[in-house]
């Protein structure tokens, strides 16, 4: 398992920030294509994070405006074994012009999303988005700035025991024609990356990270290895 796809349950109150589209929204120069989660970022695998977190710059990617279509940037902590993930950050979809920042989790592949919208960022803004599991409650906070917006339901160190605990930095869209949030003029900035690997450890940089794009109309770039990267649309 290397990334997870985010998609809203329909079990779940349905969501402002994913709505069917409407007209006068920015269009992507190309057409939907397949759909399905393409990715521009990294992540680091092997041992168990508790924590994981980053500043990142918000921008918009023009959509193809096909149904789920959609242009998101994000952190995460992400179960390798059943599926489950929780994750903050922004993004936007045709039926909006507004990029709203968000909230996500999901227990494993075959329980119902959980997601909840933040407030409307203006592009260019920097926000840190964060992920840290709570050793005393037993969930994992999801964290924009000094907004813990939403909290897991359940444990994941009961629900997903066996499982190592992936930290990402991500952006993602879902249709091959949406474009990824940023440009080669105003790249999304994704910076003082971090991860927490035990409970009484500080956050630390860190290593291993390769960075990695689904799509050759997508840009991706170190600015500092190991804790910055931009992302774009080319």
């Amino acid at each position: 398992m290397r990334k997870r796809l985010l998609t809203i349950s329909t079990a779940i109150a349905a969501p402002l920030l994913f709505s069917s589209p409407s007209l006068g929204v920015a269009q992507a120069a190309t057409t939907c294509g397949l759909y399905g989660s393409v990715f521009d970022g990294t992540n680091v695998t092997g041992i168990t994070h508790y924590g994981v977190t980053a500043n990142i710059t918000a921008q918009k990617g023009a959509l193809c405006g096909g149904s789920g279509s959609t242009s998101t940037a994000w952190t995460m902590i992400a179960s390798n074994a059943y599926g489950g993930y929780a994750q903050s950050g922004y993004g936007h979809d045709p039926g909006s012009s507004s990029v709203y920042q968000f909230a996500e989790y999901l227990k494993n592949s075959s329980a119902n999303f959980v997601y909840k919208q933040g407030a409307i960022v203006t592009p260019g803004t920097k926000t840190n988005y964060k992920q840290l599991y709570n050793f005393n409650s037993g969930l994992i906070s999801m964290w924009i700035g000094n907004n813990d917006l939403l909290d897991t339901n359940f444990d994941p160190a009961i629900a997903w025991s066996g499982s190592t605990w992936f930290a990402e930095w991500e952006g993602e869209t879902h249709y091959n024609g949406d474009d990824m949030p940023g440009t080669s003029g105003t790249p999304v900035h994704f910076t003082n990356m971090q991860v927490m690997n035990c409970r009484s450890c500080s956050w630390i940089t860190p290593s291993g990270l390769t960075l990695s794009s689904d799509s050759t109309r997508y840009g991706i770039a170190w600015v500092n290895s190991q804790s910055s990267f931009n992302i774009w649309t080319k």
